[in-house]
């Protein structure tokens, strides 16, 4: 597999000799490649997890927009309250004293402290005091408050080490369609890169597997400088990773096998 990959990225005309390859072979490359888009994730994982820019984002914007109360109050890490809420985040759900949701993660604020629940199960539990979260005035929009408030739901996600790996099982499926959707695009776009090349679609699909080697590893290079959100800079070079195979490809009278 490693060689392939190596020439998949350095000459990747020498796909067409892996086009006889069997599809096991083929569907287990799909699914081995995204494994090294999540390799960072699992770095991290591994040494502090740690929630993402986005996730605490969401959070502070949620806590100032809507997460203020007029009738909660907290005092000497002891939480009082007149009504309940939840409001729902992309990743879980934020709460005061009910569970809305029992299928989503649900961090609720309670008495003494902020529960973590699923499917009404209680998975964790952090006092106020051990998150030193002594004193919150919930009718407040000061950047100071949102900020205590997000940091001590931000402690309390980065101890469920079963969130970081449930996101991560998450993502590589996503990366998996994502590169099987590429794969398919390309074997549809490669007829218009070589319209006078009569190869079958199953060969053409094949050979997009490996010449797509390109869009997985520049992804894997931009999730490393944190620049995913360019990954159409991937999608240029896949294709013109495609552009350059299928130029070299030439045609050769029937009965003599193709070169590159």
């Amino acid at each position: 597999m490693l060689r392939k990959i190596m020439t998949s990225l350095s000459n990747p005309s020498m796909a067409i000799f892996f086009a006889k390859d069997a599809w096991s072979k083929i569907f287990l490359y799909i699914f081995l490649l995204p494994f090294f888009l999540i390799l960072p994730g699992i770095i991290v994982l591994s040494v502090q997890p740690t929630m993402a820019v986005y996730m605490y984002e969401d959070i502070s914007k949620a806590m100032l927009t809507d997460f203020r109360f007029d009738d909660v109050t907290l005092n000497d890490y002891s939480l009082t309250y007149g009504e309940t809420k939840t409001i729902e985040l992309q990743n879980f759900n934020i709460s005061i004293g009910e569970i809305k949701s029992p299928y989503v993660v649900t961090f609720n604020f309670e008495s003494e402290g902020i529960g973590v629940y699923l499917a009404d199960q209680q998975l964790d539990f952090m006092t106020y005091q051990a998150l030193n979260f002594r004193t919150h005035d919930f009718t407040s929009t000061q950047s100071e408050d949102i900020s205590q408030i997000s940091i001590a739901l931000k402690d309390v996600y980065e101890q469920q080490t079963f969130l970081f790996a449930f996101d991560m099982i998450v993502q590589y499926f996503i990366y998996v369609v994502d590169f099987m959707v590429v794969i398919f695009i390309m074997t549809l776009l490669s007829s218009l890169l070589s319209p006078m090349i009569r190869i079958p679609f199953k060969i053409r699909f094949k050979m997009s597997t490996y010449i797509s080697t390109i869009y997985i590893f520049s992804n894997f290079v931009l999730i490393l400088l944190g620049l995913y959100s360019l990954n159409a800079i991937s999608m240029i070079l896949v294709y013109g990773y495609h552009f350059w195979a299928y130029r070299k490809i030439k045609i050769f009278p029937k009965g003599e096998a193709p070169h590159v």
